[in-house]
């Protein structure tokens, strides 16, 4: 795993700035549509239990369905942050690296 993670960043690291922008923002538009679909799931774990995540993680899920969807919901929870953070990095990096004209 160590040595496909070192060839890839490997091929990053060859690109120039204009092409790491075009896989950006390609990443970025690819990333809207994930988020957003995290979020509705989300959403119907928020409404059935009419509570967010951390409510229901301290209100101590009991055994069977609720331990599943507590399992569940958090994979999700953490998607969506990872995503967004990665999403970040990304606005970050463009806004770093105009454009060149």
């Amino acid at each position: 795993m160590k040595k496909e993670e070192a060839k890839k960043k490997s091929k990053i690291s060859e690109l120039s700035i204009e092409e790491k922008r075009e896989v950006l923002i390609q990443k970025l538009a690819e990333s809207q549509p994930k988020i957003e679909k995290l979020s509705s799931d989300i959403k119907k774990y928020q409404d059935k239990y009419n509570m967010n995540y951390a409510e229901f993680a301290f209100s101590k899920p009991k055994k069977g369905e609720q331990t599943d969807d507590f399992i569940d919901w958090g994979f999700l929870e953490n998607a969506k942050d990872e995503l967004e953070e990665t999403v970040k990095k990304i606005k970050r990096f463009l806004k770093k690296n105009p454009k060149a004209e």
